[in-house]
């Protein structure tokens, strides 16, 4: 792990020096008049069809180029080869097109045809703005600066650098401007805010996340496979992040063997061709104080080396007493263009999060299921309880580009995660003689210690077939995850598990128990070692003009050991997998320039970790998920919208067992399920609705039940029922037009169906969450160019809900009461 975190920090502390060194934010900014868009960038663009060249400088220069497909098509580029400024490579690009451009923002860029041109707006000057979509570069595309809640061009469904509208999948991008818009902070955030995406807590500090009524575990960091870790997972800050990427549904090409649910892929911000520089303050509800600063820019007078710097520093409380969140985050990036076609980019990030007084499982209920009604600050861990986490990552990434337009890119990352855990939780509801609510309480620590690594080498581009171009990748990877982790159950002076007996919730003090009075259980180990090689390939084949037939294969290699060991017990477990196959298909349909239609086809098969009371690995997932849909773009080609159909079953799911005592040893064991089928609809809609108005909305519904019965879980009874069937969330912001410009008001909404507790094994009682909506209000004023202050409610109403349920002693979280965040923003 030092090894590890010291990579990390050099790279930290050469952006640091490098920004330090460099030109001061002031002589910058009184320069920028000048210097904007001057900063050299190598390009390597040649001579083809407009379209296609677009998108490669979208990708060279970081930016979003507005424009309409259709305006441009049939239109020759000029090449772009050797170093120039974007402002020059552009003009190079378009000669001889009739079509110029205007920077509209840091990082975008909108294309201009002459007056007369048909479609698009007539501005100022008599030119006309072509009517619009946004374009970005292949994969990580960037969306700080844009100011866009939609993005056009995305690799986390397919490999390819697909629009929103030619990829085959049901997606959402949550882009910089949206978070920052509804002040959101954490991954929960993220997850509150997309479409057809649930998280329920196993901790305070413990989410999960599911779709399509089953869990999420397959995670991308800039678009390369990472194992989620709930027990050490670092996602309290969205400060190094640049978008996140949301795909629903089955993605076997990018994860390997993994679920139908969906992925998360994580994009952080890059080093910038350009000087840019920020401090965020926020201040918020119960003494939340955190600082952000963000500093990029060119290292070089040449711009072949660039540089960037994030760091953020969060102190808060929380509405539950005495429990908190102390986070820390430092990033670094650095990217150095080698040649005209090479560029490697390194970094790293450490992050810390201590968080005092966590809870490990919630509130317990009443014994029959009802709420306790408790004061919302009521906290059920002990005054020394904690959950800390930390996390190092290094990372190096080194692509080149090819002349006749392929690329290669090959991808090395190392994760090291660490948790520390002292806490109890309640256990055995039950009524004591006089009728009260009565659990006994137990406990004990853990350390966890979770390494990854990864390595990742790809090649896209186009080919020409039958004289239409067509798009391949082909790829191979290879993951190594190793735990080594430690820990004790607490047992009381008789060697009991039970450290209280008989408590009451309604009089229970956190402060009542005393840990030296406590004596151990013998130590608990667990080694862990799992590898995943892989070899992919994927293509789009446009077999007509409006014909389009993706598909593609993964196989995989994998194994999985595990050792633990506690006194006299041990338990040894291995699996392995040799050459398993992955097949994807899809099929694109054009039905105009705004519509198309797609259905799409994939397998599933996923080995498990996870063990029945026994000791025993539960037999591997295995399943199918279809697919239809349509996708649209609306307004000018402003919006993105999807409507999709999808039908999911699969075999042996996990499902956890509530009864510890009836594990073989105290961590968690689990149960199969049959077979569990999944229905449902995602609609999906993002993007400028109307002019100065951002709009973000999503409706879900998904019916999970079990139609074959493996002993837990009768037929046609729910599969995660602690999942809403109904899921509407809408987001907008709209920035007043003439002597109000300055002011912006947006808001959003969520409405969710009830949740219950029917689905939680062992679970006797019904524990109910009736349908619930949420409302936030955002207000924000733009003091000058410079100087940017918001203030975000959070449940305006105070609305008292939980927002996840399980059973009586698990999992049990109210949703957070009306809470104030004032953002003010400086950037130089």
């Amino acid at each position: 792990m030092a090894r590890l975190r010291l990579a990390a920090s050099a790279s930290v502390v050469a952006v640091v020096v490098g920004l330090a060194g460099s030109t001061s934010p002031v002589a910058a900014q009184e320069t920028s008049s000048q210097a904007a868009n001057e900063t050299a960038v190598s390009f390597s663009i040649p001579a083809q069809n407009l379209n296609g060249a677009i998108l490669a400088f979208a990708d060279y220069a970081g930016v979003q180029v507005f424009y309409d497909v259709a305006r441009v098509n049939g239109l020759r580029s000029g090449a772009v080869q050797g170093r120039y400024s974007r402002e020059q490579a552009l003009a190079t690009l378009l000669s001889g097109t009739g079509i110029s451009y205007r920077f509209t923002g840091a990082n975008a860029v909108s294309l201009v045809a002459p007056a007369g041109v048909e479609g698009g707006d007539v501005v100022s000057d008599g030119s006309t703005v072509l009517e619009t979509i946004t374009v970005v570069g292949a994969g990580n595309s960037v969306t700080e600066g844009t100011g866009s809640y939609t993005t056009g061009a995305m690799s986390t469904a397919t490999r390819l650098p697909l629009s929103v509208h030619d990829t085959p999948q049901s997606l959402s991008v949550v882009t910089r401007q949206k978070m920052d818009d509804q002040g959101m902070q954490t991954l929960d955030d993220v997850a509150k805010n997309t479409t057809g995406i649930a998280n329920y807590r196993w901790s305070n500090d413990r989410s999960r996340y599911m779709a399509r009524g089953f869990l999420i575990n397959s995670f991308l960091l800039d678009g390369v496979p990472v194992t989620y870790e709930m027990d050490t997972a670092t996602y309290g800050t969205l400060a190094m992040y640049d978008h996140v990427e949301v795909v629903r549904g089955a993605t076997g090409l990018m994860t390997g063997m993994g679920d139908p649910s969906g992925t998360i892929n994580l994009v952080r911000k890059r080093a910038t061709t350009e000087p840019q520089y920020s401090v965020t303050t926020r201040a918020g509800s119960w003494d939340d104080y955190s600082t952000m600063i963000d500093l990029s820019r060119p290292l070089n007078d040449e711009g072949t080396l660039r540089g960037r710097f994030v760091t953020s520093l969060q102190d808060k409380d929380n509405f539950t007493e005495d429990y908190g969140n102390r986070r820390q985050l430092y990033y670094g990036t650095t990217e150095f263009d080698l040649t005209e076609n090479t560029t490697l980019r390194i970094g790293g990030h450490y992050n810390r999060e201590d968080t005092p007084g966590s809870e490990w499982t919630g509130w317990p209920t009443a014994p029959d299921g009802s709420f306790l009604g408790l004061p919302r600050s009521t906290r059920f861990s002990p005054s020394w309880s904690r959950w800390d986490r930390e996390e190092t990552s290094a990372f190096a990434e080194l692509e080149h580009r090819f002349d006749n337009g392929w690329s290669a890119k090959l991808t090395g990352r190392m994760l090291n995660q660490a948790s520390t855990l002292d806490g109890t939780f309640f256990a055995g509801a039950r009524y004591d003689a006089s009728g009260n609510p009565a659990y006994d309480v137990m406990g004990g620590y853990y350390e966890y210690d979770k390494k990854q690594f990864s390595i990742d080498a790809s090649v896209q581009g186009p080919v020409t077939l039958f004289d239409r171009e067509h798009d391949l990748a082909f790829g191979i990877s290879r993951r190594q995850n190793t735990w080594h982790d430690t820990g004790f159950s607490y047992l009381d002076a008789s060697g009991s598990y039970d450290l209280a007996t008989g408590v009451n919730p309604h009089t229970w003090d956190p402060n009542s128990l005393d840990k030296d009075s406590f004596t151990n259980e013998d130590l608990w180990t667990r080694d862990q070692d799992s590898r995943l090689t892989s070899a992919w390939t994927t293509g789009r084949f446009n077999i007509l003009d409006p014909l389009h037939v993706l598909t593609g294969g993964r196989l995989d290699w994998y194994s999985y050991e595990n050792h633990q060991k506690q006194g006299t017990w041990s338990s040894d477990r291995a699996a392995e997998e040799k050459g398993h196959f992955t097949p994807f298909g899809a099929v694109v349909y054009d039905l105009t320039d705004n519509y198309s239609a797609y259905v799409s086809y994939a397998s599933i098969f996923k080995p498990q970790d996870y063990t029945d009371t026994s000791g025993t690995l539960l037999d591997p997932v295995n399943g199918t998920n279809y697919e239809v849909g349509l996708k649209a773009t609306f307004l000018d080609e402003r919006i993105n919208g999807s409507v999709a159909l999808f039908h999911t079953t699969q075999e042996n799911l996990p499902r956890a067992v509530s009864d510890l005592s009836l594990c073989a040893i105290r961590t968690n064991c689990y149960e199969a399920v049959g077979e569990v089928e999944s229905k449902g609809i995602d609609i999906d809609l993002n993007g400028e609705l109307l002019p100065r108005l951002n709009v973000a909305l999503g409706y879900t519904f998904t019916q999970a039940e079990i139609t074959k019965d493996a002993g837990s879980g009768a037929v046609g009874s729910p599969y995660a029922s602690y999942i809403p069937q109904h899921m509407f969330k809408l987001s907008a912001m709209y920035h007043l037009p003439d002597a109000y410009e300055q002011w912006r008001v947006g808001g959003s909404v969520r409405w969710q169906s009830k949740i219950t507790s029917e689905s939680s094994a062992g679970q006797a009682n019904l524990i109910v969450q009736d349908p619930v909506a949420i409302a936030d209000v955002v207000v924000g004023y733009k003091v000058n160019d410079n100087f940017d202050i918001q203030l975000n409610v959070n449940n305006v109403f105070d609305t008292r809900y939980y927002e996840s349920v399980m059973t009586q002693n698990v999992s049990n979280f109210l949703g957070t009461p009306r809470s104030f965040l004032l953002t003010a923003k400086a950037t130089f």
